[in-house]
């Protein structure tokens, strides 16, 4: 059929198909899994490969599940298939490590497909991703602020795992499988717009193919294989530099800033983001933002440092920038960036979407056994009383003004009016915001107007001893002070009726 000589010719294409090789199936059930089944069966015949499936039962959908699991098993054991059964309780799992059921339903699958992949030796995992998926993802990662790299999307191969269905469109999935006379079964989950993944495939992308253009899943796709060609140039470039300008040791890598800064910046931001990742191993919660931190970071004098996520610590050193990894990080400088929601994948809403609260927010540790939490609130009303029958309707930033209590439904909360917690205007925070001690030339707005005072003064004001202003944590964009914790807050940052999103800070006991 053409289907299957056009995927067969993309594989061949990508060198991802070869003669007698051993692939591990991600089999679902649905369409796009039991198109590839069918896809690799025929390449059974003509490469000599084997094909072992491998089926994982994630305990969402009940008695759902048990019937893909039977279809599973029937369709392999029909075409002379070995396969294997995962079952994992994933709604569980997801409560005890605190993660969406997407995200660890996504985990438990990789964990189960590598295991395999080890005990049979298997050259690949291949998995059913296809235009629509690719378009859905890039899309995503487009909203939540990606480099060149988040741009590329998926990639045919990625550390063994291929792609070969990256050439169709749903469409043509569902149209083999009808031709074929093939069932599958149908994930009723995938309606369910509370997922992420679901508002783009079933809103969204329909609405750009309807209103924008009707191409507009294949050029996405087209276009992340562009962005995945320049991904692939970068990363060539960026090793050959890496050789010239880092040095490794244990959990440390110093940079070569001298050598760094001879680079074009494209090369300069790969070599931190490589620098973060090769720490960490990760790079779900390492974003642009981190990367021009560190790359502020090196233009400032020697002793600056900030904390990263994965609890990654940099430092300006004399011999360049220094990265390390330390597991009790506790450092002179903690970041807290301006885009505080590339922390959070998960928003709950309350009160009919009149209030959005972002989540999950890393807490930042101080020495003094101290913990920070930031959080943002998008609103423009909230429904505020004692619980009782005199609740009212007003805004939020009046709410905070005035220190009310707040009924949100679900969630009852106070919002204090102590020296522990401030919530100011996030619109007016224009850059990175730094959770540091004092420096030289730190100022603070002390009216409307917009007067300034030099902090070194506000303090010999307030009378605090030299020695305990060193001690004294500061919430700071640039040198302009946000918040002295306990002794004065800037003017400037200020919640006002104009105030359309809140940032949050809250500094308590660490437990």
């Amino acid at each position: 059929m053409d289907l299957e000589r056009k995927v067969i010719a993309y594989m061949k294409q990508h060198h991802i198909i070869k003669q007698r090789e051993k692939i591990i199936l991600g089999l679902s059930g649905g369409a796009d899994s039991v198109c590839l089944f069918h896809i690799l069966i025929v390449c059974r015949e003509k490469y000599q490969i084997e094909i072992f499936a491998v089926h994982v039962n994630h305990k969402i959908r009940g008695s759902q599940a048990k019937e893909d699991q039977n279809f599973v098993k029937k369709l392999c054991e029909s075409y002379q298939v070995p396969f294997a059964i995962v079952e994992e309780d994933v709604p569980a799992l997801a409560k005890i490590e605190k993660k969406s059921l997407e995200e660890t339903g996504r985990i438990v699958r990789y964990k189960a497909f590598r295991k395999f992949q080890q005990e049979l030796e298997a050259d690949y995992i291949a998995v059913a991703h296809h235009k629509n998926d690719q378009a859905e993802t890039v899309l995503h990662n487009l909203c939540r602020g990606s480099g060149i790299a988040g741009l590329a999307g998926m990639g045919v191969e990625q550390n063994g795992i291929i792609r070969p269905l990256l050439c169709l469109e749903r469409e043509e999935i569902e149209e083999y499988l009808k031709t074929k006379g093939q069932p599958y079964q149908i994930d009723n989950t995938n309606l369910d717009n509370n997922y992420r993944r679901n508002k783009w495939r079933n809103e969204i992308i329909p609405l750009m193919r309807t209103g924008i253009n009707a191409k507009t899943i294949s050029h996405i796709a087209d276009t992340a294989s562009i962005m995945g060609e320049v991904d692939s140039f970068v990363e060539q470039s960026g090793k050959c530099a890496w050789k010239r300008m880092i040095e490794t040791k244990e959990k440390k890598i110093i940079l070569n800033l001298e050598e760094w800064k001879r680079e074009h910046t494209v090369i300069q931001k790969w070599i931190v983001q490589n620098m973060m990742y090769c720490l960490s191993g990760e790079q779900k919660d390492i974003g642009q933002v981190h990367v021009l931190a560190l790359m502020e970071l090196a233009e400032k004098q020697v002793g600056k440092s900030i904390y990263l996520p994965y609890n990654l610590y940099a430092k300006r050193v004399y011999q360049g920038l220094l990265l390390e990894k330390k597991e009790d990080a506790m450092c002179e400088s903690v970041a807290v960036y301006k885009t505080l929601k590339e922390k959070s994948d998960e928003v709950k809403e309350y009160i009919d979407e009149k209030i959005a609260w972002e989540i999950n927010f890393m807490d930042m540790k101080l020495p003094e056994a101290k913990v920070i939490n930031f959080s943002t609130y998008q609103t423009e009303k909230l429904i505020v009383g004692n619980g009782e029958n005199n609740t009212r309707e007003i805004s939020l930033n009046k709410t905070i003004r005035e220190g009310c209590d707040l009924n949100w439904g679900i969630l009852s909360k106070k919002i204090p009016k102590n020296n522990c917690t401030k919530w100011f205007d996030y619109d007016k925070i224009k850059g990175t915001v730094l959770f540091r001690r004092m420096e030289q030339d730190d100022f603070l707005q002390i009216d409307n107007v917009g007067h300034h005072k030099k902090i070194k003064k506000l303090f010999k004001d307030e009378k605090v001893d030299a020695k305990e202003r060193e001690k004294i944590w500061l919430l700071a964009e640039g040198n302009h002070v946000i918040w002295i914790p306990g002794i004065r807050t800037s003017e400037a940052y200020k919640v006002d009726e104009n105030t359309k999103v809140i940032l949050k800070v809250e500094i308590r006991e660490e437990e």
